[in-house]
């Protein structure tokens, strides 16, 4: 390196900013840095420990785990509030459809409660069947698992 009096000349610094910031943001090793930027892995180690890169790499990858969390749970809600809406656009046309079908036609009303059946599985509602089924009894219907 070119010295000029106890001191390192500016151009033969090392680029201490782009070594930390690519430390901090890749998955390259100290040595890889020393490599590539042509310091020593001691002295990059040394300003490492100096300075906590290793601390602030974890409190980044604790950043970007928690938006990763975050973002999985957006996700779930999501997806759940859709299958709410589809199971209540479900649920309209079922209904519509007992309402619209004869009392005396147990086969639709059996088709009925099995669309019911299906739309249980995700969990969104525990009654409805038991509905169907009083519904099917009142008419003096048999209702047939």
């Amino acid at each position: 390196m070119n010295k000029i009096g106890n001191r390192t000349s500016p151009e033969m610094m090392p680029d201490w900013t782009s070594i930390k910031n690519e430390y901090l943001t890749d998955t390259i090793t100290l040595r890889e840095l020393a490599k590539k930027y042509g310091v020593s892995a001691s002295a990059i180690c040394s300003r490492s420990k100096r300075e906590g890169w290793g601390k602030q790499v974890e409190q980044l990858r604790e950043l970007a785990t928690a938006k990763v969390k975050e973002q999985v749970v957006q996700q779930k809600c999501d997806n759940a509030e859709r299958a709410i809406r589809i199971v209540d656009a479900a649920m309209i046309k079922i209904e519509d459809g007992i309402y619209q079908t004869k009392s005396k036609d147990s086969k639709a009303l059996k088709d009925y409660v099995d669309m019911l059946t299906k739309l249980k599985e995700f969990g969104v509602f525990q009654t409805a069947e038991n509905d169907v089924k009083i519904a099917i009894a009142e008419e003096g219907e048999e209702y047939a698992d």
